[in-house]
């Protein structure tokens, strides 16, 4: 690729304003052919997408939507630590950091 200087810039403009034009005219024709009922597959491209793959977009879908902060669960600690009840048990702290810390890992 070269570059000469500024006043490529101005045709670059011209160049990418003649292709918008192109495709605006492809577009129309695509969609004259489209309402006579011709060629309906010989625009846009097709994808398939594996059942693996799929699978993976919903569940990643499901995760988005789980909240990142349980509010009832949070208002239920907020109660024990004001009436002196919330006790923790360190071992199980413990036990979450480090189930974390190997899921991040692996994630």
């Amino acid at each position: 690729m070269k570059i000469n200087g500024p006043n490529d810039i101005v045709n670059l403009d011209k160049i990418c304003s003649e292709k918008r034009v192109i495709k605006n005219e492809q577009g129309t024709k695509t969609e004259r052919l489209q309402q006579r009922g011709e060629g309906t597959n010989t625009t846009g491209d097709i994808v398939n997408i594996s059942a693996e793959a799929a699978q993976i977009r919903q569940l990643k879908s499901m995760i988005e939507d789980i909240p990142d902060i349980r509010e009832s669960r949070v208002h239920a600690i907020k109660e024990e630590v004001g009436n002196g009840k919330y006790r923790t048990d360190s071992d199980q702290t413990a036990r979450a950091i480090i189930r974390e810390n190997i899921l991040d890992h692996l994630l």
